[in-house]
């Protein structure tokens, strides 16, 4: 049960930071990597506790991303 509540309050970050910058989309696949298997458990945990640029780096790091396709992934700029 507490997992569905971190999940839900870190998507309702994720939607109040996309508000502030002013962004129109509302896709977000935050919660498909939450509930992946082959997304590592510290990336997981940055993603609950909505350290995004954290999560980020470390999936950069994990699959070879560059920081424009880790940025696009979380909707964030991390370059």
């Amino acid at each position: 049960m507490s997992r569905r509540l971190s999940i839900a309050n870190s998507k309702r970050n994720d939607q109040k930071s996309a508000q502030i910058r002013g962004s129109t989309s509302s896709f977000s696949v935050i919660p498909l990597l939450l509930a992946g298997q082959s997304v590592s458990p510290e990336a997981r945990q940055a993603l609950r506790e909505n350290r995004l640029k954290d999560a980020a780096v470390i999936l950069m790091d994990e699959y070879g991303l560059s920081c424009v396709e880790a940025g696009n992934l979380l909707n964030i700029t991390v370059c």
